[in-house]
């Protein structure tokens, strides 16, 4: 039981998948921590124009600076490129320590989803991201909701990011519909 307990730590301090039993999803756990000014991520890739993942983030430590701002980022990309990113973006302002801002990532910039903020409580908050063959995309933070269409988009890797903070993310599934663009 020891041994087992060590493998679920290592697995969660390192990110890779947290695995119970064959008939369970894989759930990914990354504990993305940075110091004020820097950047961290996971990615793995993913080969399906249609996709859903969901999970649950926490930001637990936020880092003051005076360029960058504590910052978790939910996305699918193609490519290196900032345009080539949809997905959801979590971010605290130094005007509203107190308030979490919660964005859909888009084509063209970003929208609110529901009020566009949350309470800073450090609780994990549920999301999911959709992104399905006709390239809708549809983000549920909290219970909350926003959609855009992006059009066809076949995504290269799936990525959990933060910058300037603590953030957790935890329970996070990966699910790939077969795909029949590739």
């Amino acid at each position: 039981m020891k041994g087992i307990r060590l493998l679920a730590l290592t697995c969660l301090a390192s990110g890779m998948p947290l695995m119970s039993t064959a008939a369970e999803e894989v759930r990914y756990n990354f504990e993305c921590d940075t110091p004020a000014a820097h950047f961290s991520y996971w990615k793995r890739t993913v080969s399906s124009s249609e996709i859903e993942i969901s999970g649950k983030v926490a930001m637990r430590v936020l880092r003051e600076d005076e360029k960058f701002i504590p910052i978790a980022n939910i996305v699918l990309r193609k490519g290196k490129e900032r345009t080539g990113r949809f997905g959801i973006r979590f971010f605290v302002s130094a005007k509203s320590p107190d308030r979490i801002s919660v964005e859909l990532l888009k084509v063209g910039g970003h929208d609110a989803i529901g009020t566009g903020s949350l309470p800073n409580n450090k609780k994990p908050i549920p999301f999911s991201l959709r992104l399905d063959s006709s390239g809708m995309l549809k983000a549920t933070v909290a219970g909350s909701e926003a959609s855009t269409m992006i059009g066809p988009f076949e995504p290269e890797t799936f990525e959990l990011s933060c910058s300037t903070s603590e953030i957790n993310f935890t329970d996070v599934t990966v699910i790939e519909k077969a795909s029949t663009t590739r």
